[in-house]
């Protein structure tokens, strides 16, 4: 892993998008299903612990309990609470920056993917790999990094 590696995530209770970074290019962009991110978190929990590499930072989306959507999440296990509850041990143990994105940034995102002309690197067409990506641009974008 080189000194510019870092990871956008779309947590999802079904699958999750993750985008890997080399500075402002994008490696790849894929979707994981719950265990599987869970293994990909640990193996990255098991590098930091071990002096191994680790990113620059993780730009995820935030988790919030929005009212009108609280009964529809009545005995839900909140998967995507537990992938962000994941991701921030990681990062507290690696030292590493974890940025927290809201999902209202996906539709600007959007825009400003179609203005620059932005072509997805997700090959099988997931939309949560696609937002994953999108958090990763905005967040560049936004920070005046490209």
């Amino acid at each position: 892993m080189s000194g510019s590696i870092w990871y956008s995530v779309d947590p999802g209770s079904v699958h999750t998008g993750v985008c890997t970074w080399d500075g402002v290019d994008v490696m790849e962009s894929r979707e994981l299903r719950p265990q599987e991110f869970t293994e990909w978190v640990g193996a990255m929990v098991i590098s930091a612990l071990t002096g191994g590499e680790r990113p620059v930072r993780v730009v995820a989306e935030e988790f919030r309990l929005e009212p009108a959507r609280a009964a529809a999440l009545a005995g839900s296990t909140l998967g995507v609470v537990r992938q962000l509850g994941a991701l921030g041990l990681f990062c507290w143990l690696s030292s590493t920056p974890l940025v927290l994105q809201s999902n209202k940034v996906l539709n600007p995102a959007k825009g400003l993917a179609r203005a620059r002309g932005w072509v997805y690197h997700t090959l099988d067409g997931s939309e949560h790999a696609r937002d994953a990506e999108r958090h990763g641009l905005y967040f560049l974008i936004r920070g005046g990094l490209i």
